[in-house]
């Protein structure tokens, strides 16, 4: 399937679940992993974060006539609107900030990569996510049938809001808008007031994470952006128009009295997920790791480079590896070096007419979406002049230098292949 056609239907999926309390993000990985895509990558992540950047310029346009009347209506209407705002976004980044950081050095810290969007593929995380945010839905919508309703949030409320739209920031899965409206309901606020504040926090929120996986982006492709940027601006546009549609069918469901039914439905997407997840193993990042080493630059990875023992004397070794292109366009890796040898240089073995004949390489294109194998019978990188033989069991590093990723040094292990 094309690039542009995988995201236009995530744009679809976005802006059709990203104004519902249903987790858009569950939506879209999950489309995402049905398409062989990767989630946790940086160029998917960026993509995703400009899908809710289409959807927040629909709620900005769909909104806007009630936030003209209601928050700047008067100077003293706007100023407790725009300190509400500050507070809750200050407790989503201070809660969001920790949970990523317990994360990362906790969690993480034995995995190859320490980023938390590592987390993003988990689809056993997602499921749950989603039912627990099922759960607060079903339970908010019952206590909303009950007792008095009030149109001020309150600083408590506020703070209240604002950290369970932190808790929801590293879990793909946990609904912002279903926990935060959530939150508010059970707090005692009336379902209009929620609507309005819950999505205007979400547009106060979205450019600092924009700029967030922008940055992340940008380091990932040496600097630039890439393929992504314009079919991250296309899936926009459609994201825009998807979520129009959504906040309309939202506003008359929340008004109405019907707000459970949402929950409901995360909880039947939750076992649907589970299930989802578990035909399709792990994530794409993540399949076949094992013990395997794996090393990133940009949106590269480089798994499991070896070398085979050398007999003693042994002028020349051959030194194999995978690589994976992740991103949205090709890169190609354009030389190797290593203190083990006096020459690193890539070669391909070919038989021509029954009889096998190697020859250089100038460079290994890495095309974008596949794996390309440096194996035996194949091609290989010849490592000639070696200052040593080669030990079983000895490792040895040796930096690659792709075209736009830029250099990676990884650690060669002398053994068999596993």
């Amino acid at each position: 399937m094309p690039v542009l056609l995988k995201v236009l239907i995530l744009a679809i999926v976005q802006g059709a679940c990203e104004l519902l309390p249903v987790s858009s993000s569950a939506h879209v990985i999950v489309a995402e992993r049905l398409m062989g895509l990767d989630p946790t990558s940086p160029g998917m992540t960026f993509l995703l974060v400009m899908l809710h950047t289409g959807t927040m310029f629909a709620c900005i346009a769909y909104f806007w006539p009630a936030w003209r009347s209601r928050y700047f209506s008067s100077r003293p209407a706007f100023w407790a609107f725009a300190r509400s705002l500050a507070v809750a976004t200050a407790c989503t980044g201070a809660v969001g900030l920790c949970l990523k950081l317990i994360i990362e050095k906790l969690v993480l810290r034995d995995a190859a990569t320490h980023d938390v969007e590592q987390l993003f593929g988990n689809m056993t995380l997602i499921a749950a996510a989603l039912a627990a945010v099922g759960v607060l839905i079903i339970w908010s919508g019952r206590a909303a049938t009950t007792g008095p309703r009030r149109d001020q949030v309150l600083t408590r409320d506020a703070l209240w809001i604002g950290a369970v739209q932190g808790l929801c920031l590293p879990f793909r899965g946990f609904s912002r808008s279903g926990a935060t409206i959530s939150t508010g309901l059970l707090r005692g606020l009336r379902q209009e007031t929620l609507e309005n504040y819950s999505f205007a926090l979400a547009v106060v929120l979205t450019p600092a994470v924009i700029v967030l996986e922008g940055h992340r982006l940008m380091k990932a492709h040496a600097g630039g952006l890439g393929g992504w940027l314009g079919l991250s601006l296309g899936g926009m546009a459609l994201s825009f128009a998807a979520g129009w549609l959504a906040l309309a069918w939202l506003s008359r469901w929340l008004e109405s009295g019907r707000w459970r039914w949402f929950g409901y439905y995360c909880l039947i997407a939750a076992i649907g997920v589970f299930f989802i997840g578990r035909s399709l193993g792990a994530p794409p990042a993540a399949a076949g790791a094992s013990s395997a080493p794996l090393y990133r630059v940009g949106a590269l990875e480089v798994r499991d480079p070896w070398a085979r023992p050398t007999a003693p004397g042994a002028g020349a070794a051959a030194m194999y590896f995978a690589i994976t292109n992740r991103g949205a366009r090709a890169d190609r890796l354009m030389a190797l070096s290593t203190p083990a040898a006096a020459h690193a240089d890539l070669h391909e073995t070919r038989t021509v007419e029954g009889t096998m004949q190697m020859r250089e390489l100038p460079y290994l294109d890495c095309p974008p979406g596949a794996t390309v194998r440096a194996e035996p019978g194949g091609v290989h990188v010849m490592l000639m002049g070696l200052a040593a033989p080669l030990a079983a069991g000895a490792e040895f590093p040796v930096e690659l230098r792709f075209r736009d990723a830029g250099s990676l040094t990884v650690r060669v292990r002398v053994g068999e292949r596993e």
